[in-house]
């Protein structure tokens, strides 16, 4: 257990300055990844608050739940913030990985 929180500290410290470099030298992806991370933590309250009005909905919810057609828009309208969030965290992982090209390509970068 202790090697393991040994390689997390270590891949933290490995990230953080990795953020360092890419901010440096390639600021506007860094920006575009910052502006996803607030808006993926923000999809994320919204989908809680999707969540949570599901789980009322579905407590209120008399006779076939089918025919409850808040519940069955509510149900569609998280479906559409998932898909949006899974979009987003993809659109993250791709600046990054781009970031890690351009910064490995960097004369005396290994």
């Amino acid at each position: 257990m202790r090697q393991i929180a040994v390689e997390l500290a270590g891949l933290y410290h490995d990230v953080v300055i990795f953020s360092d470099v890419v901010s440096l030298e390639r600021p506007d992806l860094e920006e575009q990844r910052n502006q996803l991370i607030v808006k993926i933590n923000t999809d994320k309250t919204q989908l809680k608050a999707i969540e949570d009005r599901i789980l009322k909905l579905l407590f209120e919810s008399e006779g076939n739940i089918l025919d409850n057609e808040d519940l069955i828009n509510t149900l569609n309208d998280s479906k559409v913030h998932i898909q949006q969030v899974s979009i987003d965290c993809q659109c993250v992982v791709l600046i990054i990985s781009f970031s890690q090209a351009d910064c490995l390509s960097l004369p005396g970068v290994e």
